[in-house]
């Protein structure tokens, strides 16, 4: 009976992290949205490129946590139990405070440094498409990277095809195509908007790619692997960033220490925190669960546009029946390609946000 209670307890804290995730996403999305418009600093690579490499933070994490365990705390008499959970968890090289062999970081850091342009790129079309058009349509259209992932995995991961995926790929189409038709006569007019919209699907397709990367790569050491991603991020597309500025079409003149400040929040928020609870979610659920859970960012996107205040927003308008039609056809082809199961959206998100530094605790608890 307790064990039980427990299980119940565990699963709810697990939806509850589910939550914050989708939560933390959406506000993300607002508040790139608000430094775009309010804030008038529209400089979605610049955005990108300091949100990614944030992940940097991670390397430093890894090896104060590796440097704590080996303090005298850890082996202590009065911290018996502590101590054994810990060697337990780490390598013999790790559990006498040594770093792993540095041969052991390659396929890490060779991992990252490949998929970190697709990453980069990826984070940048959602960025763009965010800055020309509504938050509801960058959701509803990011959501079907999920079959785009699908299709990749048939050709490079041999991953079967069920009709159950089909149909679900055919909804997220059909949702794609009503999302595009489902703006508001004004909006039709802007390219802006069409060009947000399709801009926003070529995201999707990379944000597939970097997803199947993941998966054929397999990185072991994920706390590596993205430390690496970002620094990777900040080195390469730092002349990017440069030359940009100086040919004036994202120039940085204007940016601000607070708007700078909302930044560090917004790659914090979206990158960090996200992780550390979707991490939580997937160890108290599961994948599967933890992964069909975050089609409530589609609701959720929905309900900003509705509700935040015009000023903020880039393409503010309330979403029609059309793109509430839209929203339920992708939302159920969302769900219907992860419960036809083995499906590498689930897993990859799974692998990407399972953090070692992060969830030894978790999955300690949880056990």
């Amino acid at each position: 009976m307790a064990n039980r209670s427990s299980g119940l307890t565990d699963w709810s804290c697990g939806i509850l992290c589910i939550v914050m995730v989708a939560l933390i996403w959406s506000a993300s999305s607002v508040l790139v949205q608000a430094i775009f418009t309010s804030a008038d600093f529209a400089r979605p690579v610049f955005l990108t490129w300091v949100a990614n490499s944030l992940f940097m933070v991670l390397l430093p994490l890894r090896w104060a946590g590796q440097r704590l365990q080996s303090l005298p705390f850890f082996h202590n008499p009065g911290a018996g139990s502590r101590s054994e959970t810990a060697e337990e968890m780490l390598e013999p090289s790790q559990a006498r405070g040594q770093l792993p062999a540095v041969s052991s970081w390659g396929s890490e850091i060779r991992a990252g440094l490949m998929v970190a342009p697709i990453w980069f790129a990826a984070n940048c079309m959602y960025n763009i498409g965010l800055s020309l058009t509504s938050i509801t349509s960058s959701t509803v259209i990011s959501s079907s990277s999920v079959a785009f992932t699908l299709l990749l995995s048939m050709i490079f991961l041999r991953e079967p095809l069920t009709l159950l995926k089909v149909l679900g790929v055919v909804l997220c189409w059909v949702g794609n195509g009503l999302t595009a038709a489902g703006d508001s006569p004004e909006t039709k007019l802007s390219k802006n908007v069409v060009w947000g919209d399709v801009i926003c699907l070529l995201g999707a397709m990379l944000y597939a790619a970097y997803t199947v990367a993941i998966r054929r790569l397999e990185p072991k050491d994920l706390v590596l692997f993205f430390g690496t991603l970002g620094t990777s991020v900040f080195v390469f597309f730092s002349p990017l960033v440069l030359w940009l500025h100086l040919a004036n079409i994202e120039p940085i003149s204007s940016l601000t220490i607070p708007i700078f400040g909302l930044i560090l929040v917004q790659g914090l928020l979206d990158n960090v925190l996200s992780d550390f609870f979707w991490a939580k979610a997937v160890l108290l659920t599961s994948p599967s669960v933890a992964t069909v859970g975050m089609s409530l960012t589609v609701p959720l996107a929905m309900l900003s546009d509705v509700f935040m205040p015009r000023k903020w927003l880039v393409d503010p308008q309330t979403p029609g029946a059309t793109s509430i039609l839209a929203s339920a056809l992708v939302l159920c082809g969302f769900v219907l390609i992860n419960a036809a199961g083995g499906s590498e959206p689930g897993d990859s998100c799974r692998r990407r946000l399972e953090i070692p530094l992060i969830s030894e605790d978790a999955e300690r608890d949880a056990s």
